[in-house]
């Protein structure tokens, strides 16, 4: 047995190494455009696209944005013709990395399709098992959504209805996991006496659900744990189970790790096998507060927020799905006849739900590095043998939730929201944080995709002031969905407002009573930290912009919305303009804007461009880049740099979300 433990360590290691070295030197799979040949193994339609995950000779999703003809089944081979997109990295720091995500289900490129065929036709007999399953779920009228999410283990409920989950920390129990399975479990051992009959039927049922449900972490873990235990005749330690399978499937797939309903399943198993209470009530206490501890990490860099009654929702959410919701399932499963008592059933939990999240419970967190997450679970481990720790965690909690506020650090943070606009600016001499724009996307929000999540993540409660530079959708079509969502003293705006964005903005604000300024000349804000420059234009709405001036740690910067030549002009002549550290180049860098003498005369050192990737107005112009490059000007764009974060001490430090910066 000592010989088998040593010989399982040295595996491990040599596991953790491979990992390591695949995370760090991947081997990226080029692809050109022409046709994809493969095995259909997951579909999803969503309002404006389907998608399709395909097998061939490696994995890719395809997606296809027109309506497709064919009707395309699990298991059939099909030939798509298409471009291969590039798999879009995280463009601003601390958000969801999309391109991780699909790398953690083995998906290697992406195919925006232009045609697609059926190559066979011919479907295996484990697909049409599969097929016959969902379709079988998706006939169910009212309670489809629920059967398919915890009977076959795909999302597709409401997302209004799955956020409401979400904020009360309870999601977890809608997800096919180790609590689901533990009920076969124990269905199987009360049904069946014969032990050896028993297991066999138990091994065979749980390797087919595994193959018919959607593959997921939560399942993975726990069929293969169960599996593992009864070939082991349940003579192996859980433990040693947990830990073998974590190894396999990291070594399977590296990028697991960053899967964070993988980092959960595992975690939370790990930890609460250490919780063996008898009384139900008691057992069922203590693994919820101690799930609930050891998941505020992955947890809040997810979201930015916890609610901290989560283990108290607990106490009444895990029976009900344990104990009525699931069986409730299973046995509509069975007879869809009683299918009204589940849809009851589910229309008391979706509305206890949403008046709980009535009760204000929810605290919102920054960004938990990887340092400050190994010294939480540090202090953890000691706070469980030592109560008096639990002190030290309520400081530390304390300070990470305040530390934007003690810290006061001075940084300019250029968020990438493609074609437009937003600088986030943290005035540590003045205490106050300052959003400059807010960007605008018809498609997609950007207050709750880029905006809010930034600020949440950098531990930021509430903004001193929001100044919109003028009222082009790009720089304030996000404004009014920022102000529903997240705490504003003061909007600026510039004195003309006529925009039809501008007047609703106006009509917002003044409906909800949030302070406001137009600003129709000068406007020195001395406790903000910043110089409002504005020379009313009734005839160009990108000439109309307020210009931002301020100087931050003995740094001068000039933010210059979409102003234009005839700004740079007034400016000139009005002011007495220093030379510059940080220009923020006006309109995206196009061909009417950064006028060569303009350049001279304040010899910015640093040039930040906000520009889309894909843009279609040419920007930024090569004459704009020409005139920076020949003052020896550092330029940063968020096309090919994403997010940009400049942080003002002695020297200036620059981190960029996508390429290496100059420092």
């Amino acid at each position: 047995m000592k010989k088998l433990r040593i010989l399982l360590l040295c595996s491990y290691i040599l596991v953790v190494i491979l990992t390591w070295y695949r995370l760090t030197y991947p081997i990226e799979i080029q692809k050109s455009d022409a046709y994809f040949e493969g095995k259909v193994i997951e579909i999803k339609k969503a309002d404006t696209y389907t998608s399709y995950v395909v097998q061939g000779d490696s994995r890719f999703i395809a997606y296809a944005y027109t309506p497709v003809s064919l009707s395309i089944q699990l298991g059939q081979t099909v030939k798509i013709y298409g471009k291969v997109q590039e798999i879009e990295k995280n463009r601003n720091f601390y958000l969801f990395n999309y391109e991780k995500y699909l790398k953690s289900k083995k998906i290697s490129y992406k195919v925006i399709v232009q045609k697609i065929e059926l190559e066979n036709k011919k479907i295996s007999l484990f697909y049409k098992i599969k097929n016959v399953f969902l379709r079988y779920l998706e006939s169910f009228e009212d309670t489809e959504e629920y059967m398919i999410l915890l009977l076959y283990g795909e999302n597709t409920l409401d997302s209004e209805v799955y956020d409401e989950y979400r904020k009360l920390g309870i999601i977890h129990l809608f997800a096919i996991s180790g609590m689901h399975i533990q009920f076969f479990v124990r269905f199987f051992k009360k049904r069946i006496a014969k032990k050896r009959i028993q297991k066999i039927l138990l091994f065979s049922f749980l390797t087919l659900y595994f193959f018919i449900a959607k593959s997921s972490p939560g399942i993975t873990r726990a069929i293969l744990c169960e599996n593992i235990s009864i070939l082991g005749d349940n003579k192996i330690k859980r433990r040693d189970i947990l830990i073998f399978v974590f190894f396999l499937l990291i070594l399977y797939n590296p990028y697991l790790l960053y899967h964070t309903g993988f980092q959960l399943s595992f975690l939370l198993s790990f930890v609460l096998g250490f919780v063996k209470e008898k009384q139900y009530i008691k057992n069922l206490w203590k693994t919820s507060v101690l799930a609930f501890l050891v998941s505020i990490p992955i947890v809040v860099n997810m979201n930015f927020e916890i609610n901290l009654l989560t283990p108290l929702y607990n106490l009444v959410y895990v029976p009900f799905v344990s104990y009525l919701l699931f069986p409730s399932i299973l046995f509509t499963f069975l007879l869809p006849i009683i299918e009204p008592i589940l849809s009851i059933e589910i229309f008391i939990l979706e509305n206890v739900t949403y008046l709980l999240n009535q009760v204000p419970s929810i605290v919102e967190f920054g960004y938990f590095s990887i340092y400050a997450s190994i010294l939480f679970y540090f202090l953890l481990s000691i706070a469980c043998h030592k109560k008096i720790c639990f002190l030290l965690l309520f400081f530390f909690f304390s300070f990470h939730y305040f530390k934007h506020d003690w810290l006061r650090e001075n940084k300019i943070t250029l968020l990438d929201v493609g074609q437009g606009d937003s600088i986030l600016i943290e005035n540590g001499e003045t205490g106050n944080t300052i959003l400059i724009d807010t960007g605008g996307e018809r498609q997609k929000s950007k207050a709750l995709s880029v905006l809010i999540p930034s600020l949440k993540a950098r531990g930021i409660h509430k903004l001193n002031a929001i100044i919109l530079s003028h009222g082009d959708f790009d720089h304030a079509g996000s404004t009014i969905e920022l102000v529903q969502n997240f705490p504003v003293d003061k909007v600026y705006l510039n004195g003309s407002t006529d925009t039809k964005l501008e007047k609703e903005i106006l009509a917002y604000l003044q409906k909800n009573g949030i302070s406001y300024k137009k600003v129709e000349e000068e406007k020195i804000e001395e406790e903000l930290g910043f110089t409002l420059l504005h020379f009313k234009n009734q005839t160009d709405e990108n000439e109309d912009s307020l210009v931002t001036y301020m100087k931050i740690a003995s740094y001068n910067i000039l933010l210059m919305g979409d102003a234009g030549e005839k700004t740079e002009k007034k400016l000139s002549h009005t002011y007495k303009i220093p030379k510059m550290d940080i220009l923020k180049v006006g309109h995206h860098g196009s061909k009417y804007s950064s006028s060569k003498s303009f350049l001279e005369e304040i010899d910015p050192k640093y040039a930040l461009i906000s520009v889309g990737k894909t843009n279609t107005y040419g920007h930024p112009s090569p004459e704009v880049i020409n005139r920076l490059t020949d003052l020896n000007t550092t330029i940063l764009k968020t096309s090919t740099q994403g997010s940009i974060e400049i942080c003002l001490k002695e020297k200036i430090s620059i981190r960029t979300c996508l390429k290496p910066a100059t420092q």
